[in-house]
């Protein structure tokens, strides 16, 4: 929800648009927040 809210914020009339939007924010994730992200997700499944 965290990315989909970031990529929403704005419209995008095409899908380069959106998948523009969707590269920038992922590269723009901080690194804390996706190694987070991961070992919470990672407890889950096992």
């Amino acid at each position: 929800n965290y990315l989909k809210s970031k990529i929403h914020r704005g419209p995008h009339t095409t899908k380069k648009s959106l998948i523009d939007s969707i590269v920038l924010e992922c590269n723009n994730l901080d690194r804390a927040f996706v190694f987070k992200a991961s070992t919470w997700f990672k407890t889950r499944i096992e």
